[in-house]
């Protein structure tokens, strides 16, 4: 009997914090697991102002940052976001749109968000060659300046071979020409294959006259053909608003997302 009335009885403050650490450890599981959790909070709950959570909220889901209203011009915790979902760029603040750190790594990770960065952003070649090297279509929105950039295009065309069609006429036109003076003259041939003993006819430039179309050599060259009757390119990105809906879901953390026209 003497034990149980010597036991310490705990106060009402100790419940009340043992409650609060639980509580807290339900909404870390639910902004873990669901890329609405910050939305089911609510915007006027005590852990919105919580730094840690929100970081563990979009390190699991990048656009949560969509409702992480206190934080989107937090350094920090938009890095976190755009790491795991580029396109979380397009919920940063405005000014965070203007790191050129920031946006090289929410392009990097999803080529698209490019049209989310600042419009200097937007034409600075370094961020251009990031975005085309992981979404070759990117090619379509960029200045018009980038799509007669021979490096760009080649980056674009070989993350995406169909954004050839992109690229500047006098680009594709100057590749129609190598085609016709013999710089794809091995393509050409291992496109031709001679029955027995017989060998190609080569014609004055060294590209094989039969059996093989100036089509199928530029198919080699860009795994596309080069048709000039494509969408006119500019510079209106597409929108990425659907995901970004309560209850979508997200891409797995650090893992680039499918090139993907809206």
């Amino acid at each position: 009997g003497s034990s149980s009335t010597n036991k310490k009885q705990p106060h009402g403050n100790d419940f009340e914090m043992a409650s609060d650490d639980d509580e807290r450890e339900d909404v870390l599981e639910s902004v873990r697991s669901h890329p609405d959790g910050l939305f089911k909070l609510g915007p006027d709950s005590k852990y919105q102002a919580d730094r840690e959570l929100i970081l563990e909220a979009v390190k699991h889901h990048g656009r949560a940052l969509r409702y992480a209203h206190r934080f989107q011009a937090d350094v920090e915790v938009v890095t976190e976001a755009v790491l795991q979902d580029g396109d979380a760029l397009g919920h940063a603040a405005h000014e965070l749109r203007s790191d050129k750190n920031i946006v090289l790594r929410a392009v990097a990770q999803h080529g698209l968000a490019i049209g989310h960065a600042s419009k200097d952003l937007q034409k600075d070649r370094e961020v251009v060659m990031a975005a085309v090297t992981q979404c070759g279509q990117v090619l379509r929105f960029v200045d018009k300046t980038f799509q007669s950039d021979a490096e760009v295009v080649r980056a674009a065309v070989t993350q995406d071979p169909s954004a050839v069609k992109y690229a500047s006429e006098t680009l594709r036109d100057e590749g129609a020409r190598n085609l016709e003076t013999g710089k794809v003259a091995t393509a050409a041939l291992t496109s031709f294959t001679p029955r027995g003993d017989e060998v190609p006819e080569l014609g004055r430039d060294g590209v094989a006259t039969a059996g093989v179309t100036s089509s199928e050599h530029t198919e080699k060259v860009f795994s596309t053909t080069a048709s000039t009757s494509f969408a006119p390119a500019g510079n209106q990105f597409p929108a990425h608003d659907a995901s970004s809906k309560p209850g979508a879901t997200a891409s797995s953390p650090q893992v680039p997302q499918r090139c993907v026209i809206c």
